[in-house]
């Protein structure tokens, strides 16, 4: 550790006081992102992976995280005297697909044993594609809270329009196991997020950014979407218990000046995709970023219906 009046961020080239630190985690809560990859296997159409300009211009290139360096930061935040020791959960991800990195059990099995002693969780979002049941079997067997995966889609054709280089079969196949193999460990968890983010056709985006979003919406595959993975979570999910899994419809974030035209259109499409409040059991809404509703979040549903 460092003086007290500063402390170095671990793997990056700055520094923030504590007060700073504590003022940040009073307001959005503290999460420690420890990314082991920017690599992707996928090229989805709404994603940076897919047409950062930043990347191209500056020739920024990919990369996995050094196990060593991972397992120093995880070393930082499980230790109760450094400032991270207070963040709640640690995620494994940002742009990048975790799990293909070749050390993914190494360094998930390094955190699950420092952190399950420290009171930390894991976090992951995954396309799974690459969901083994190896993998599988790391993730139930550490101390994760949620895994997300990022699906977008209720039918092979829509997924391959949308989530260009993947395989939906595989994928769903992938998932499912995922779940029925934390049953057979008489588990519930990590919560599992199964998420669908309504892909708007906006000529907008196309012009602004050089790019097509979709030659397809996916929008009217919310409805089918929620329908297939509510019947399978109530046939999944048979241990008495209680379980916190979610079908997730998040909205696309664009960081871009055209979010206003992508919040209508994700209020719309879910307004019109029926859904009904008897599913708020598992269906998650989440808030359009920039927020321009003037309402509470927990009227989100009362709105939308």
């Amino acid at each position: 550790m460092t003086k007290d009046s500063e402390v170095k961020l671990p793997l990056i080239d700055r520094s923030i006081s504590p007060s700073d630190l504590s003022r940040l985690q009073s307001i959005f809560g503290f999460t420690f992102t420890a990314e082991m990859t920017d690599i992707c296997n996928l090229r989805c159409v709404y994603c940076a992976q897919t047409f950062s300009p930043h990347r191209a211009h500056e020739k920024i290139p990919y990369g996995m995280i050094e196990p060593e360096i991972f397992k120093k930061a995880i070393d930082e935040i499980s230790d109760p005297g450094s400032v991270f020791y207070k963040s709640h959960e640690v995620l494994l991800h940002w742009l990048g697909e975790s799990i293909l990195h070749p050390k993914f059990k190494e360094m998930v099995e390094y955190a699950g044993e420092k952190l399950r002693k420290s009171g930390h969780m894991l976090y992951v979002d995954t396309n799974g594609v690459h969901l083994t049941p190896e993998i599988t079997k790391v993730i139930l067997k550490n101390p994760f809270k949620r895994v997300h995966f990022s699906i977008d889609a209720a039918t092979k054709q829509t997924y391959d329009n949308i989530r260009r280089g993947g395989d939906f079969e595989r994928v769903i196949k992938n998932i499912r196991y995922f779940f029925e193999r934390r049953r057979q460990l008489n588990q519930t968890t990590p919560q599992a997020m199964l998420q669908f983010i309504p892909v708007p056709l906006i000529p907008s985006v196309g012009h602004k950014h050089g790019i097509r979003y979709a030659d397809i919406s996916n929008a009217h595959e919310i409805k089918p979407f929620v329908e297939y993975w509510d019947n399978f979570l109530k046939t999944v999910n048979t241990l008495d218990a209680q379980y916190d899994d979610a079908i997730f419809i998040k909205a696309l974030n664009t960081l871009a000046d055209i979010q206003g035209e992508v919040n209508e259109f994700y209020k719309k499409s879910v307004r019109d995709s029926g859904i009904k409040l008897i599913k708020k059991k598992y269906v998650t809404i989440m808030a359009p970023l920039r927020n321009d509703w003037g309402i509470p979040l927990e009227k989100m549903w009362e709105e939308l219906q």
